[in-house]
């Protein structure tokens, strides 16, 4: 098990989060519905600070179509490759939606890039449209503040709890994180 935080705004000093026992940082990717993008630096400097990572990519509101997934997911694959990150995108679908056809698109673009799409929501994203993807990336803050003993069997990665500057995160040591490189 391991316990990783993730953030619109990276830290200014990567080290220190590793200082404090945290192996991942989970960060955003532009093209999508996100509050702020980090950059090539940001990215690198929590690699060099030997965190894992997570990119992150926000589905937009409502009821978008499975060309618009596409379109989405091609926009997060060229952002990958700007940012010389592979293998995984973790998604971001808040508020228990299930755009399912939108979701199919944006999928299939990241297969298609030779990426592994994670899905991030609640219970009931999950649940609903979760068949599509990869892996899981669950939002329950069942612990608010209070620090877990493992990642519940059925989520690879659990989203425990909300900070004033991270959320707060734990995930089984065999989750395949993205590399830099």
């Amino acid at each position: 098990m391991q316990y990783g935080v993730d953030s619109a705004y990276p830290s200014s000093n990567p080290a220190s989060l590793v200082a404090l026992g945290y192996a991942f940082a989970l960060g955003y990717l532009p093209g999508g519905n996100e509050e702020n993008a980090w950059t090539l630096e940001q990215w690198k400097a929590h690699a060099d600070a030997g965190l894992k990572l997570g990119p992150i990519a926000v589905a937009p509101f409502g009821t978008p179509t499975e060309q618009e997934g596409v379109d989405h997911g091609n926009r997060v694959l060229v952002a990958m490759q700007n940012f010389k990150l592979s293998g995984m995108v973790l998604h971001d679908v808040e508020n228990g939606a299930s755009p399912r056809d939108y979701a199919k698109g944006f999928v299939d673009a990241l297969h298609a890039g030779s990426c592994a799409a994670w899905l991030y929501g609640s219970r009931t994203t999950i649940l609903s449209i979760g068949d599509l993807y990869d892996g899981w990336w669950l939002a329950d803050w069942i612990q608010s503040g209070l620090p877990l003993r493992q990642a519940p069997p059925d989520w690879s990665i659990l989203q425990y709890a909300t900070g004033p500057q991270f959320d707060y995160n734990v995930a089984r040591d065999d989750v395949p994180w993205a590399v830099l490189g």
